[in-house]
C-alpha cells in the first residue's frame, strides 16, 4: 500500500526532530533564567519570569509529542493526523513569544505539513 501523505510525514517528522532540540534548548534557557529569576526574587523583583520560562517548557514539550503522535497517524494514513500537527505547530507557535524565536522552524514546519495533511483529498480506490 502506497503512503497518501509521504511530504506530509517528512515535514512533519523534521518538524518533532527539530522540536525536541528546541525544547532542550528552552529547557536549559529555562534553567538559567529560573536561577536568575530565583536570585531576582530573592532581592524583591518579581518571580513572573520563572512561570514564563516553565510555561514555555511545557508548550515545546507538548508540542513535540503531539506532532511525533501526528506524524504516526500520518504514517498510517490516518488523515486525523494533520489535526494534531496543526495543534502541535500552534503550540510551537505561541512558544515563540513566550520562549524564543528558535522554534519558529518546528512551528512552520508542523503547520504546513498539518495544513497539507487535513487539505489533501483522500485518494479515492477504482
Amino acid at each position: 500500500m502506497e503512503k497518501a501523505y509521504k511530504a506530509e510525514f517528512t515535514l512533519g517528522l523534521i518538524g518533532s526532530i527539530i522540536g525536541i532540540i528546541v525544547f532542550v534548548i528552552m529547557l536549559v534557557v529555562g534553567v538559567i533564567v529560573g536561577v536568575l529569576g530565583a536570585a531576582a526574587y530573592m532581592y524583591g523583583m518579581g518571580g513572573g519570569l520563572i512561570a514564563l520560562a516553565i510555561f514555555g517548557v511545557i508548550l515545546s514539550l507538548v508540542a513535540f509529542i503531539l506532532g511525533f503522535v501526528g506524524t504516526g497517524k500520518l504514517n498510517k494514513n490516518d488523515k486525523s493526523g494533520g489535526i494534531l500537527l496543526i495543534v502541535a505547530g500552534g503550540l510551537s507557535f505561541i512558544s515563540i513569544f513566550v520562549g524564543g524565536w528558535y522554534a519558529i522552524f518546528t512551528a512552520a514546519l508542523l503547520l504546513t505539513g498539518g495544513i497539507m495533511a487535513v487539505a489533501k483529498k483522500p485518494p479515492t480506490v477504482a
